[in-house]
C-alpha cells in the first residue's frame, strides 16, 4: 500500500472514532556521489525517507501517531 492511499484510509476511519482528524506525509530522496580529483568515484549513496502521521481531536483530548523509515 503506498503511503498517500494509507493516509487516505487513516482519515476516512478516523472520522467515526475522532470529532476532528488530519494527516501529514513526508517524502525525501538523498543522492551523495563523492569523486577524487582524478575523476574516480570513491563513494556513492541514494537514500530515501518517508514518514507519515495521524493527530485527531477527541472528547476534547488531543492523541496522535506518527512513523518514519530510512532506506538507503
Amino acid at each position: 500500500m503506498e503511503y498517500r492511499d494509507l493516509l487516505e484510509k487513516l482519515l476516512r476511519e478516523s472520522k467515526d472514532k475522532m470529532d476532528d482528524a488530519e494527516t501529514f506525509l513526508i517524502k525525501s530522496k538523498e543522492t551523495e556521489i563523492n569523486i577524487y580529483e582524478g575523476g574516480e568515484i570513491s563513494k556513492y549513496s541514494i537514500a530515501e525517507s518517508g514518514g507519515l502521521s495521524l493527530r485527531g481531536l477527541s472528547q476534547g483530548k488531543m492523541g496522535g501517531y506518527s512513523y518514519t523509515e530510512k532506506n538507503r
